[in-house]
């Protein structure tokens, strides 16, 4: 029997990346949402696809979700970095 297949504990696991920790870990403060998948954009970043309810105050845009995403990103052990982009003067 061959080992390189590799059966139980022994087996290694692909690695778990950061968005996959921080969509574990995500929790809406106002809604009961869902994440429902991640996707990476044309230039390899990774996004959540968050479900909201429909009622939510974040769906609508009247809250922030940062406070959620910076607790979803403590609770996965992971390191974020808060940057303030102020307008550039874009029309």
């Amino acid at each position: 029997m061959s080992r390189r297949g590799g059966v139980g504990r022994n087996r290694r696991q692909k690695p778990v990346s950061a968005a996959q920790r921080l969509a574990k870990s995500y929790r809406c403060g106002s809604c009961r949402s869902e994440v429902r998948g991640i996707h990476r954009d044309a230039h390899g970043i990774e996004h959540l696809d968050v479900r909201h309810d429909g009622g939510c105050p974040v769906l609508s845009g009247a809250v922030a979700d940062t406070g959620d995403v910076f607790r979803a990103a403590s609770r996965a052990g992971l390191s974020m970095l808060a940057v303030r982009i102020e307008d550039g003067g874009a029309e």
